[in-house]
């Protein structure tokens, strides 16, 4: 098994596992294409102010570079799941919940 990566440097570690579970036949290809394109389906905003950590049943948990993006997200959740959807070619993301713990975006 060969996964082919764009571009040089490190990635964030669910991006990768979710890219061996799909070609394993054991993930969901949405989330792992959410992680491996996030930038691009969320927007340079969106994601320089967080990162995805899971999708499960519909709800998708984001992880905030801060408290003030914390907030920012609970205000514009509806906005990023429909940006999200957009891309996605679907209605993949019906909830998104913002997790209290700081990511490293």
């Amino acid at each position: 098994m060969r996964i082919e990566r764009a571009g040089k440097g490190a990635r964030p570690l669910g991006t990768v596992v979710a890219e061996v579970l799909v070609s394993l036949g054991l993930g969901d290809p949405v989330e792992a294409r959410l992680h491996a394109e996030w930038k691009e389906a969320a927007g340079e905003e969106f994601a320089a102010g967080c990162r995805p950590a899971a999708l499960r049943s519909g709800r998708l948990s984001v992880e905030p570079s801060g408290e003030a993006w914390r907030y920012e997200l609970t205000m514009r959740c509806e906005e990023l799941k429909v940006r999200l959807n957009s891309y996605l070619g679907g209605d993949h993301v019906k909830e998104i919940q913002v997790m209290a713990r700081r990511a490293r975006v």
